[in-house]
């Protein structure tokens, strides 16, 4: 995970996400959602070439994988703590120590970019959103997922959350001028991560991935449920590009 203060998410960080079950479940689902949502919006046929920002250690990287058909996995993460901390990666995965503001990656190189909960720990994420747009191919998608503020906020206070903390708060609007800074078209938000599924790994309960999506999908039926949904999914496109599927 990179961030705008060097040290902020170090090894600490990736020793939790290793034990801490809570930590588990919130990558591996974001990793699934990122790797659905993926599948409904690129336009060129698998395997794809994919960028994923703020990887830390790359677990979610690893986890989105197996998801999806891909030919090039590249993780792209500041620290170099949480890059030794790395597990065995496919022959087709590897991280790069970079800073996401500055991408040492050629232009229009991916299909897919992935930042996964990384754009709120930036000063300025449209830098790394211009980066994104420079790297997609024409008609390539970026993926991110964030919390949403207020449910960072309480779970701060409420000690679920270490105080990281950070330093842009976006939602649905801050992401559309954005991606209008970037010249991205946004083509898609929604919420997920229902907040009293979401609790059960705090209390050592296991829940499926595929049961917390179902649910996800029933309670985005009724509006006032929408309130407790604690993440937010976000994608853009680069434009240009055809579908030739």
């Amino acid at each position: 995970m990179n961030t705008s203060n060097d040290g902020v998410l170090d090894r600490r960080y990736g020793v939790e996400r290793l034990k801490k079950p809570e930590l588990i479940f919130r990558y591996k689902m974001r990793a699934l959602v990122a790797a659905q949502t993926a599948r409904r919006h690129l336009l060129r046929p698998a395997p794809y070439d994919v960028v994923d920002l703020g990887s830390a250690e790359g677990l979610a990287l690893i986890e989105a994988r197996s998801l999806l058909p891909t030919n090039v996995n590249v993780g792209i993460e500041r620290s170099r703590e949480l890059i030794e901390m790395a597990p065995a990666m496919p022959a087709d995965s590897g991280l790069l120590a970079a800073d996401v503001s500055r991408l040492p990656l050629a232009d229009e190189s991916a299909d897919l970019v992935t930042a996964l909960a990384i754009l709120e720990h930036l000063t300025a994420p449209v830098e790394t959103m211009r980066e994104t747009a420079r790297v997609l191919r024409p008609g390539g998608v970026m993926v991110a997922t964030c919390p949403i503020p207020i449910w960072d906020e309480v779970s701060t206070r409420l000690h679920l959350l270490r105080d990281e903390q950070h330093e842009s708060h976006l939602g649905k609007k801050v992401f559309g001028r954005l991606c209008a800074q970037a010249n991205l078209d946004p083509v898609e938000y929604r919420r997920f991560m229902w907040a009293p599924v979401g609790f059960l790994p705090y209390l050592h309960l296991p829940v499926p991935l595929t049961w917390a999506r179902v649910w996800d999908g029933v309670v985005q039926r009724f509006p006032l449920a929408n309130l407790l949904f604690v993440n937010q999914l976000m994608v853009a496109r680069k434009p240009g590009g055809q579908n030739v599927q």
